[in-house]
């Protein structure tokens, strides 16, 4: 190889010619756990039995089974996938091409292109992602005929937004895990896994979230059978009689009140009783339904306990507040530093600052006793 060799004439000629569009895969970023020969410094002194077994359930194959008792909030592991892609790679289509063989082309490429990472995966990882079901390699449908790993990976897959670090990114990316990978379906789950970039790691709590969730029964069949090739026998789905209205009002409830949540002095006493009941209603419904697992549930938390707080209720926010503090799978929840709450007490000169919502509420109540006036309160001074 000769120094500048890229830059030469030749090369300078080819790089004229080249579209914008041949230049990159765009997208398509990878990920995958590196290999034997690396040198490593960790430390594992605070390593512990995550108290999880990887044993057949009857119809549902391998799956995790707790070892021990588990509390909403508990962090039961913390992962990092084994491999990450893009779900979709931009390859040209050949002017030659039907529109079925560029299909089978694109499933090639896309298995090519990815076989390279898992080729350089430890031993130990590459098994532990080949050994994940494909359900793909003998049905019908837009991957027949696609190869193991890219089966794997849409069958196994957790959706993956936002990595492009420098950029607005809009592409989804697919990430496959050792052990959450193996977590079996339900559409009332009980667990729910979160994303940490800083540590490029997946976080499993106690109490995974389909999409599809509120979507009917049937609706929700339609999804598994042909994308996953399994039919679901959750209590929800095996008596939709009861559950599809639940989910009906819940998903309702979750459009008006989608998005961030903001909160202000002004808007903690303006929810008026009509809506508080409602919102009472649906965190019945919510919990009934096993659905702790969605932003809607976190909203109605959070509306609870400033409602409570404005009418004085102590206790009640602190039951809500209690709630809200083991959510930590929600990822656009603010800082409980950021909310007017916390400000009103810092301000106020109150003694001590709370280091989460639970202690904010109770250190107000503490501080004003019970069936203090909070409208009153916040217009002694400036906020």
């Amino acid at each position: 190889m000769k120094r500048g060799f890229l830059n030469g004439a030749k090369a300078k000629r080819e790089n004229a010619n080249r579209k914008d569009s041949d230049r990159k895969t765009e997208g398509a970023m990878l990920y995958a756990t590196i290999g034997d020969e690396e040198q490593v410094s960790e430390s594992n002194a605070a390593r512990r039995d995550a108290g999880l077994s990887r044993s057949d359930i009857p119809g549902k194959g391998v799956g995790l089974v707790s070892m021990r008792a588990l509390k909403m909030g508990d962090l039961i592991l913390s992962e990092r996938p084994l491999f990450v892609g893009a779900r979709e790679i931009r390859v040209p289509k050949p002017p030659s091409f039907t529109q079925e063989q560029y299909r089978r082309h694109l499933l090639q490429k896309a298995e090519e292109f990815y076989e390279g990472s898992i080729e350089r995966m430890r031993a130990e990882d590459k098994n532990a992602f080949m050994e994940l079901h494909n359900c793909h390699s003998e049905r019908m449908g837009p991957l027949f005929g696609c190869g193991p790993i890219l089966g794997i990976m849409n069958n196994n897959g957790l959706s993956l937004e936002g990595l492009c670090p420098v950029q607005p990114e809009t592409r989804s990316y697919s990430a496959v895990c050792k052990h959450i990978s193996r977590l079996n379906h339900s559409c009332s789950p009980n667990t729910a896994s979160h994303f940490h970039k800083a540590s490029f790691s997946y976080r499993l709590y106690a109490y995974l979230s389909p999409d599809d969730a509120l979507h009917t029964a049937a609706a929700r069949q339609k999804i598994f059978r042909p994308g996953y090739d399994f039919v679901c026998a959750c209590p929800a789905c095996t008596d939709p009689s009861v559950s599809d209205p639940r989910r009906a009002t819940i998903a309702a409830f979750a459009a008006t009140h989608h998005g961030k949540q903001e909160s202000t002095v002004a808007g903690l006493t303006s929810l008026d009783d009509d809506r508080f009941a409602e919102c009472r209603t649906q965190l019945d419904l919510i919990e009934s339904e096993g659905l702790e697992h969605l932003p809607v549930y976190f909203t109605v938390l959070k509306l609870l306990m400033e409602a409570s707080v404005a009418r004085g209720d102590v206790d009640s926010a602190c039951k809500s507040a209690r709630k809200l503090d083991k959510c930590h799978w929600v990822d656009d929840c603010d800082a409980y530093q950021d909310h007017p709450l916390w400000r009103t007490l810092v301000d106020y000169g109150v003694p001590g600052k709370p280091y989460n919502t639970t202690q904010m509420v109770a250190q107000l109540g503490n501080h004003l006793g019970g069936g203090f006036d909070f409208r009153a309160w916040c217009k002694r001074g400036p906020l």
